[in-house]
C-alpha cells in the first residue's frame, strides 16, 4: 500500500472568543482518507489548552460530542504552534472539531491535509 496526495484538505477554525470550531464531516470530505496530518499555523497563542472531539452523528438534533483519546486514555491535542502531527484515530468518525477550554484570543486554525491509501 502507497499514500498520496488525497486533495486540498481542510481548516478548523476556532473563531475569536469562541471555544469550538467548525464541524467537519467525514462524508463527503475525509470518509477516504488513510491518513490525516494536523498542521498548527506558525503563530498560535496558547491561550487555552485544545483537545480534537468526534461525533458519531453530526446530523443528530442534538449532537453528542467525544473527547478523541489515545490507547492510554490520554486526551488527543492538536499539534502546538509550528507542528505537523498525524492523528489517525478520528477517521472512523462521523465528524471532527477542534475543542478550547476557553473562549480564544484571535481565530485559531489548524489545517488537515489528507492521504489516501492506493494499491496493496
Amino acid at each position: 500500500m502507497s499514500l498520496h496526495d488525497g486533495g486540498t484538505g481542510f481548516d478548523l477554525t476556532i473563531a475569536n472568543g469562541g471555544t469550538a470550531s467548525n464541524v467537519v464531516k467525514a462524508k463527503g470530505v475525509y470518509s477516504g482518507a488513510a491518513r490525516l496530518l494536523f498542521m498548527a499555523a506558525a503563530v498560535l497563542a496558547a491561550d487555552a489548552a485544545y483537545t480534537i472531539e468526534v461525533t458519531d452523528d453530526p446530523d443528530a438534533t442534538s449532537v453528542v460530542w467525544r473527547t478523541l483519546h489515545d490507547d492510554t486514555d490520554t486526551a488527543i491535542a492538536p499539534p502546538a504552534a509550528g507542528f505537523a502531527k498525524a492523528i489517525n484515530d478520528c477517521i472512523g468518525s462521523g465528524a471532527i472539531r477542534i475543542k478550547s477550554a476557553g473562549a480564544v484570543t484571535g481565530a485559531k486554525t489548524w489545517r488537515v491535509h489528507m492521504q489516501m491509501a492506493y494499491g496493496s
